[in-house]
């Protein structure tokens, strides 16, 4: 986790795949004898929680470093960077106190779906006022769409 953020020579996308837990149903395949999908889900969330919480600063820097006001295009390298970027909000958004009004400011300077998608899930698990303010443009953007 914490090398995905260190490698800054590394393939954007590549590097948010590796800040990626593999999936509940991945997981649940690896279990030989079934498993508690209760159990499974709380695991994970914990161990994404400590991840986030511990590379908190390195995700902060690497989420700073990827922004951008160029454009939106679907060029290889910026839909990378978007990735990347987008990845490490979401962990962000774990971190104890989250990422709230950075989530926010995220939504806010959006120039894509993928972004602001992003920061309406960063900011979808936790009642608060910056929460509300996200879902309801971003529903209202999209029932008018």
């Amino acid at each position: 986790f914490k090398a995905a953020l260190d490698d800054k020579e590394g393939d954007p996308s590549l590097r948010a795949l590796n800040l990626a837990l593999p999936g509940f149903s991945e997981l649940g395949l690896k279990l030989d004898d079934g498993f508690d999908p209760v159990a499974l889900c709380a695991a994970g969330k914990a161990v994404r929680k400590h991840l986030a919480t511990a590379c908190a600063s390195e995700l902060e820097a690497v989420y700073a470093s990827l922004a951008s006001d160029a454009p939106f295009d679907v060029e290889a390298a910026s839909v990378g960077r978007r990735r990347l970027r987008n990845a490490c909000l979401a962990n962000l958004a774990r971190v104890d106190g989250g990422f709230k009004a950075g989530a926010a400011a995220h939504y806010g300077a959006a120039n894509c779906m993928t972004d602001e998608l992003a920061a309406a899930v960063a900011l979808a698990g936790e009642a608060s006022p910056e929460r509300d303010e996200v879902l309801s443009k971003f529903y209202g953007k999209a029932k008018d769409a």
